[in-house]
């Protein structure tokens, strides 16, 4: 086992409206994170998005946020990503809630 080092599952679904079109999104992928001093974090990952009847792209997601404990096992993680996929990139800012299992 690696001190500061976490993997995890990236799993997805969105349904969303764009006028008169409606579509969904799948994603599935796993992500690594190394965290500096146990609440600062930077991560990558490997993420398969396939929206409506398109085909699956692959994505290479890349992150950096902070870990803010709520309690001693969740917490709330603001992030800054980018995701660089087949031609196209993307950069945002996500905000998530973590359960964090055997944390010391």
């Amino acid at each position: 086992m690696i001190d500061n080092f976490a993997v995890g599952l990236i799993l997805g679904y969105e349904k969303f409206k764009l006028g008169d079109v409606e579509s969904d999104q799948t994603s599935f992928g796993l992500f690594g994170r190394y965290y500096f001093q146990g609440k600062i974090f930077a991560g990558a990952g490997l993420q398969s998005v396939k929206s409506g009847n398109a085909d699956a792209e692959t994505f290479i997601p890349l992150e950096v946020g902070y870990a803010a404990f709520i309690t001693d096992n969740i917490a709330i993680e603001p992030s800054l990503n980018y995701l660089i996929g087949d031609g196209n990139s993307t950069f945002g800012l996500s905000v998530g809630f973590t359960l964090y299992l055997n944390r010391k």
